[in-house]
């Protein structure tokens, strides 16, 4: 009966300490994904702060260049929009159309116009895009600026 006894206090006290081991790794570990998880959020956060800013670049036939920076809503902004902004923002001038179907279209950029000879071309590296101003098809509506764009206008 005895050696019952001691085996039981053993298995007993081998289980208590087991269920012990467990329950302090539990809360370390816990511990440690709580500060992984404030570490990652605020990286994520960061991220976003840079990424909900976008950068307009204009570059005249002459070697100027301006550069436009500013927030961008999550839902992104139109080239339009963008311009619209950039030339409250920048004091300079901007003429645009608006065709039959709707289309918002950019006639010219202070002095530098869209014509036959002369266009204006919008770039967006980061996406290997390149799209010509002056064509009919052409609707600063739908092109959309994203946070962390840096959107070229390039007169050529």
């Amino acid at each position: 009966m005895t050696k019952d006894i001691t085996i039981s206090n053993t298995l007993y006290w081998g289980a208590i300490s087991f269920m012990s081991v467990i329950f302090i790794a539990t809360i370390v570990l816990n511990a440690y994904f709580f500060v992984l998880d404030n570490q990652l959020t605020q990286q994520v956060n960061l991220l976003k702060v840079e990424n909900d800013k976008a950068r307009l670049v204009l570059e005249y036939t002459d070697g100027n260049k301006r550069v436009f920076e500013g927030d961008v809503p999550v839902s992104r902004l139109s080239l339009y929009d963008v311009l619209i902004l950039s030339s409250e923002a920048g004091n300079f001038d901007i003429q645009f159309k608006k065709t039959d179907d709707g289309k918002i279209q950019l006639l010219g950029i202070d002095k530098f116009e869209n014509n036959d000879g002369h266009y204006w071309e919008a770039k967006i590296p980061k996406w290997n895009w390149q799209k010509s101003l002056n064509t009919p098809e052409t609707d600063l509506q739908k092109i959309l600026i994203s946070g962390g764009t840096t959107i070229f206008l390039v007169y050529k």
